[in-house]
């Protein structure tokens, strides 16, 4: 299969919605993630230089800096999960297809389902942890950004909560298929923590953009 984002956007769109399980709401939600930094990057962009970004002190502008070569890295490592998600589910697929009927099969085959719901739980679980980074670096975009971006700001926040949450549930998703109940039990608890973070960060973002918007 030829490259999830190398496809025209209506090609992309056909496929998500044809009877094959890829790309699924793993890639969806990488790529849902994928949007939110790039459009936190445009803010930037239409950011610097402009009479706001001069009345900005030093620190500020370095903090800005930082966070758009940090949204860059995490766009361009987001778009590679939209791809890695749907890899990683074909390789359970190809797994839950492997013959059965020895006893020796039976073992290789429960062996590679297992290795394949272990990857298909890590990658989005990637795909979460960088969602949540996304939305690290949008609150000084809210704070100092160019406020005629303030809704690009509050849907790159809204974009990156769906990146989370979805690849979140594809995380949940494949726990049952992991034999080890500790790593079971450890992502159950990082999960956690993962949606607390994430709700505080969008309340964070969205709270100063909208009263950034009011004002």
């Amino acid at each position: 299969m030829s490259k999830l984002m190398d496809k025209a956007t209506n090609e992309l769109l056909n496929l998500v919605g044809s009877s094959d399980p890829t790309p699924g709401g793993g890639s969806m939600s990488a790529l849902a993630g994928a949007v939110a930094a790039q459009l936190g990057q445009m803010v930037f962009r239409l950011t610097e230089g402009k009479k706001s970004w001069a009345e900005l002190d030093i620190r500020q502008q370095k903090l800005l800096s930082l966070d758009f070569a940090s949204l860059s890295t995490l766009a361009f490592e987001l778009t590679q999960l939209v791809d890695e998600d749907a890899a990683a589910y074909n390789t359970f697929m190809s797994a839950l297809r492997l013959p059965k009927d020895t006893e020796a099969e039976k073992a290789a085959r429960s062996k590679a389902m297992n290795e394949a719901s272990l990857l298909a739980m890590e990658t989005p679980m990637q795909i979460a942890l960088k969602g949540l980074a996304v939305l690290r670096h949008l609150g000084a975009l809210g704070r100092y950004g160019n406020k005629n971006c303030l809704s690009d700001v509050g849907v790159a926040a809204y974009l990156a909560q769906a990146c989370v949450e979805g690849a979140l549930l594809n995380v949940r998703i494949n726990l049952p298929g992991i034999g080890d109940e500790e790593l079971c039990a450890r992502t159950k608890k990082s999960i956690a923590g993962i949606i607390k973070d994430k709700e505080e960060l969008v309340t964070e973002v969205t709270k100063v953009v909208n009263e950034r918007m009011d004002c």
